[in-house]
């Protein structure tokens, strides 16, 4: 996915990044003077492959509206970056091409200031700067027309824009797994202890023949096990082929991470194994007199 991004000259000095080939976009790149643009490495492999993309021409279409050609002139450094798009916005590591704010203005800015000081030391002086430029402009009123949002500190604008939706997400998909995760040992525990009552002659028979303890324990444990494997095995193959549907969903995180999938195994084996254990544990316990006159 490609999209353009308007920004002004040391853009990238205040994000951290570079301008690995050609130039950065400079004061003299006005309305005036040839369009020109800068475009990320992963869009110039993409585009060009093995060919070197400074000089070369390309077009943006805004809607059905073809703008001007313009010539790439930089080469930049694969950052995150925001794509908006209608009333949707996404963050991609994508093909992504700059055009210098001079000479084409978007209809609304964000400012990025790096500082060494605590960016909360500097909200009161960055109102009053912005006010002594332009006293009509509406400072923290949120989104209409001619108002300023901010300013805050990076961090929170991501936590906010970026991460609180999917935290909330994350949040409610963490409680239904522990909710599913609790349902499912209690009805393995039901099943287990059930079919262990069942099974009170069975135990008798076998203690009164030399079975020790251990020997009933592990045979609960078979038993209850078995299925928690077969079903493990099966469910992490399925998970491997449906998890490739979400990755456009996530980033720089693998769909297929094998951490994930060895700690989702571990606690879904630990839950299994202390819902058998306590069937086992009363298994253990069983008297072959009294058990071999059970009915």
């Amino acid at each position: 996915m490609s999209f353009a991004i308007t920004i002004t000259p040391d853009y990238f000095r205040t994000v951290g990044a570079a301008v690995i080939s050609g130039r950065d976009f400079n004061d003299f790149d006005r309305e005036s003077t040839p369009p020109v643009v800068l475009v990320n490495e992963r869009f110039a492999r993409q585009q060009w492959p093995g060919v070197n993309p400074l000089g070369k021409r390309l077009r943006l279409f805004y809607g059905r509206n073809a703008d001007a050609w313009r010539t790439v002139v930089g080469i930049t450094s694969n950052i995150v970056q925001k794509a908006y798009g209608g009333s949707e916005s996404s963050e991609s590591l994508g093909e992504v091409i700059y055009v210098a704010y001079r000479q084409r203005p978007p209809a609304f800015t964000n400012i990025l200031a790096l500082t060494r000081v605590p960016p909360g030391n500097l909200a009161a002086t960055v109102r009053r700067e912005i006010q002594a430029m332009d006293s009509g402009l509406d400072i923290g009123a949120g989104t209409p027309t001619g108002a300023i949002e901010g300013p805050l500190p990076l961090t929170e604008r991501f936590r906010w824009d970026r991460y609180w939706s999917g935290a909330v997400n994350a949040g409610l998909f963490l409680t239904f797994a522990v909710i599913a995760l609790l349902l499912a040992a209690i009805g393995l525990y039901a099943v287990i202890a059930h079919s262990v009552s069942r099974a009170t002659q069975e135990i008798g028979i076998r203690m009164a023949l030399g079975g020790t303890s251990r020997d009933i324990r592990l045979l609960v444990l078979r038993q209850g096990m078995q299925p928690v494997v077969t079903g493990l095995v099966t469910g992490l193959a399925a998970s491997a082929g449906f998890n490739r549907l979400l990755q456009s969903q996530l980033f720089l995180v693998s769909s297929t991470d094998p951490a994930t999938y060895a700690v989702t195994s571990i606690v879904l084996i630990a839950a299994a194994l202390f819902a058998c254990l306590i069937p086992a544990r009363r298994a253990m316990r069983v008297d072959p007199v009294v058990a071999l006159r059970h009915e």
